[in-house]
């Protein structure tokens, strides 16, 4: 008979709520992390209204949810980073402080850049806890909460270096709708779920101007080769025998064509209402902007020629004019 871990989650979100019920789903006990007492206590009566209105989780009993970070951390045996990105860095101080001496298992569902040393989330965490960690991964890869939550079929990768780790939480995750798939090329995994996030902002914006679908398949083809190119500058152990996978592929399309997309979404904001505005009004969280910045300096850093994502880094720096977007084939040095 398997074992049945008990988990924490650090978050009450959208995304860690929808991870939680597949968790639910297969009789796991969750226990969840929050800092907003209308969010506790609509979970500890089996709901997140926030995101999910009046839809129950599977087994509403299995699942609650606490103020109490230390209770999460003293009762779960495999911890879900489940805050927003900007917060990551503050939580793992504060459980390193509540426990300098424990070691954890921990999965990781940040995406992309922390802005201040430029690191991938998955290095950046376990650098900050090398000291404090048994095993750890990361999911990531084309899902929308909404939709997980729905039960809607989803698959996505897990990627880390302990393969039985990733077993375990792949087999905890593993419902009728839900599944795992390893992926070995970390690197690759983490560069798309990081830089589709800015080429989605390009593509909405886009969307606003031009809606051929020659123009829209030209422009996102482009992109992708560009993250390629990135990828085989900047990575240093190349493992990848096609960029066919959850992560990589599926990320893109799925990010990079929904208005579900928070990234899509704000580059159509921003088309119709002005960089100033979008950045004033536009209220959801933007990953794509914070990649923009970081990917800028590597660009320079790294001598990388691109066309579709400088042209999407000086919209949103403001230099270029967003309806300047469709000029870049004009533009672009990389097709004869």
């Amino acid at each position: 008979m398997e074992k049945k871990y008990k988990f924490g989650f650090i978050g009450t979100g959208a995304y860690g709520s929808a991870l939680a019920n597949a968790l639910t789903t297969n009789n796991y006990e969750v226990i969840m992390y929050g800092i907003n007492e209308k969010e506790i206590s609509d979970i500890n009566n089996g709901l997140n209204t926030k995101y999910f209105n009046q839809t129950k989780f599977t087994n509403p009993e299995l699942i609650s949810a606490t103020k109490s970070l230390e209770y999460v951390l003293d009762n779960s045996e495999i911890i879900v980073l489940a805050v927003p990105s900007f917060a990551i860095g503050d939580v793992i101080d504060k459980i390193i402080e509540l426990r300098s001496d424990q070691k954890f298992n921990i999965i990781n569902i940040a995406k992309g850049f922390e802005s201040s040393t430029r690191m991938f989330f998955s290095e950046f965490i376990k650098q900050k806890m090398k000291n404090n960690l048994n095993g750890f991964a990361t999911i990531l890869g084309p899902s929308f909460a909404q939709e997980l939550f729905e039960k809607k079929t989803t698959v996505i990768n897990i990627i880390g270096d302990d393969i039985k780790f990733n077993k375990l939480v792949a087999q905890a995750f593993r419902t009728d709708y839900f599944a795992l798939s390893q992926m070995n090329d970390w690197f690759m995994a983490e560069l798309f779920a990081s830089l589709k996030n800015t080429l989605a902002i390009g593509m909405g914006i886009l969307s606003h101007y031009d809606d051929s679908k020659n123009t829209t398949i030209a422009f996102l083809t482009m992109g992708v080769k560009e993250i390629l190119a990135i990828y085989n500058k900047i990575a240093k152990e190349k493992k990848y025998k096609s960029m066919f996978d959850f992560s990589t592929f599926g990320d893109v399309v799925l990010t990079c064509t929904s208005d579900k997309s928070r990234n899509y979404s704000y580059g159509k904001y921003l088309a119709e209402n002005g960089l100033e505005r979008a950045n004033s009004e536009y209220t959801s969280t933007v990953e794509g902007k914070e990649a923009a910045k970081v990917l800028a300096e590597i660009l320079y850093v790294e001598k990388i020629q691109t066309t579709i994502f400088k042209l999407i880094i000086s919209i949103l720096m403001g230099k270029t004019e967003p309806d300047k977007i469709n000029s870049f084939l004009k533009i672009s040095k990389e097709i004869v």
